[in-house]
């Protein structure tokens, strides 16, 4: 890396627009691409020691100079949104960034950004990082991730902690791609962690990659770290997977769990993790099946005693009031931060037919609870490009968030604050403190012999339901119901034949049952 490519500069920040009492502070300006990773890499952070906001991007273009890619860090003052300084920390001629994550050693002025990126001269990808220690006014060469070679296309996720005798260590997570013929390449996540001493920043000698998953077919991870536990989710094959370690990143890993659920005609992708010890929390796009068609909502997951164990699956993105709709959820690109007790989660969302926004939750609860959505942001006109790729930071009851928007014809990056939240009561709270807020509850009351199955199902609001049955293969078996049902409790049959009176065979089958607000999905016995 050329060190020549660094541009520092102090300047006042572009001119900020006001939303709902929301201060919106435009981060670039000009005809050129800007743009975030959709990898749930964290993007911005904020420090209240030293009252400042940290944003990293991917650009074509910066201060008049073009490159075909490059990895930039902007400093603003947060009392006046003012921008204090400009790198480019990654990218020149022979080297092409792909993704980025931004890392920040709380109550320090210790930053990390991490990068994957493919060298053209030696042909191959690599994991790099470069490192602030003074708030991230002045950036140190760059250095590689030690055996993070051939990454291809991969995608970075890093976090930073503190572990014992005055130290921290920044974790990281990748994923490498192998060539294994011209039309098809394998990938899998891997992890290593770098160590620092908090006093003087000198760097600890770097230990070996570790690699997480083995099937040749995951990608997207994200990486959090609370106390000595360490967490890496990824997604594989449209699901959602999770490790542990619980010594810091030295030595084992727990076996890899499953977090998504299986839902028939249902897929899982781009998970992000966040932990604040004994919580953890994942969320990441669940694909539903609504008929014909599928569509994304927002699924949360949380564990109470450091990821030993999980609660049940959470669609976090439906909306029991607030934002209505008469269709379905279409949200994308799920981010979480926490602080302390506060969760907060934001996302892509379509909030009306057409028309995109950011959308941001919180829980003051530890996740128990959680608030009714807030709109972050312009809202596009119907069929304008959406905003796209959110990322989070939190302090207390303030949230900052950074996405690119292309309201302006190009795509260009964005920050905003939130401070004004409503509350976690009423028909609107969602959450594991008042059961799961889905807007179908469903309980299946097995029959064995000649007995049928029976079907107990509550609806919060009249809907047209749909309820189908599948195979453990996601195969249709048949459908029980397709019309308006009033809300309320309902009782559905199954006599156990599938699509054409036929006697199906003893084994497990699932009921799925949707609506234009969301679905349901339970597991039924059939043993004849």
């Amino acid at each position: 890396m050329d060190e020549k490519q660094n541009i520092s500069m102090s300047s006042p920040g572009f001119a900020f627009r006001l939303w709902g009492g929301q201060e919106i502070v435009r981060v670039t300006d000009n005809n050129d691409e800007d743009w975030l990773p959709e990898n749930n890499a964290w993007c911005i952070k904020y420090s209240h020691s030293y009252s400042s906001i940290h944003i990293i991007y991917l650009s074509d273009t910066v201060a008049g100079q073009t490159y075909d890619d490059a990895v930039v860090y902007k400093l603003f003052d947060a009392r006046n949104n003012r921008l204090l300084r400009t790198h480019i920390l990654f990218g020149n001629e022979e080297t092409i960034p792909t993704s980025a994550s931004l890392a920040m050693l709380p109550l320090s002025q210790h930053l990390n950004v991490a990068c994957t990126y493919y060298d053209y001269e030696d042909d191959e990808g690599r994991v790099v990082n470069r490192r602030s220690t003074n708030g991230g006014f002045d950036w140190r060469t760059p250095a590689s991730i030690s055996s993070a070679v051939n990454v291809e296309q991969g995608d970075v996720s890093n976090t930073a902690a503190t572990v014992p005798d005055n130290k921290f260590r920044i974790h990281y997570v990748w994923t490498r791609e192998s060539e294994i013929s011209q039309l098809q390449t394998e990938g899998d996540v891997y992890y290593e962690y770098k160590e620092y001493n908090v006093a003087d920043g000198s760097e600890e000698p770097p230990v070996d990659a570790r690699q997480l998953s083995f099937t040749g077919t995951a990608m997207l991870p994200s990486v959090a770290a609370s106390g000595p536990y360490v967490f890496a989710v990824w997604e594989d094959e449209g699901r959602i997977y999770l490790r542990r370690n619980s010594n810091y990143g030295t030595g084992g890993w727990d076996v890899a769990v499953q977090v998504s659920p299986n839902i028939p005609g249902s897929w899982a992708e781009k998970p992000c993790v966040a932990a604040c010890s004994p919580f953890v929390y994942v969320v990441w796009e669940q694909h539903l099946s609504y008929g014909n068609y599928s569509a994304p909502t927002v699924y949360l997951r949380r564990s109470t005693d450091n990821g030993v164990s999980w609660q049940p699956a959470m669609p976090v993105g439906f909306y029991a009031n607030g934002i209505e709709r008469n269709y379905p959820p279409y949200q994308f690109t799920p981010s979480l931060c926490v602080s302390g007790s506060k969760v907060y989660a934001v996302w892509q969302d379509r909030i009306s037919w057409g028309e995109y926004s950011v959308v941001a939750k919180r829980s003051v609860n530890n996740g128990e609870t959680w608030s009714d959505p807030v709109v972050i942001g312009g809202q596009e006109p119907a069929g304008g490009e959406p905003e796209m790729n959110p990322s989070c930071s939190a302090e207390g009851d303030v949230l900052y968030v950074v996405w690119a928007d292309r309201s302006d014809g190009d795509s260009e990056i964005y920050y905003g604050k939130l401070d004004a939240w409503p509350s976690a009561t009423g028909e609107g709270a969602q959450g594991y403190g008042n059961g799961l807020a889905l807007p179908i509850e469903v309980k299946v009351i097995n029959g064995y012999g000649p007995a049928p199955v029976r079907i107990h199902l509550k609806i919060k609001e009249s809907a047209s339901l749909k309820a189908e049955i599948y195979d453990t293969a996601g195969r249709l078996v048949g459908v029980l119901a397709d019309g308006l049902f009033t809300a309320g409790a309902h009782e559905l049959i199954w006599d156990g034949t599938g699509q054409h009176g036929e006697q199906v065979n003893d084994g497990v089958y699932f009921v799925n049952l949707s609506t234009g607000k969301g679905a349901a999905s339970a597991k039924i016995l059939v043993l004849k």
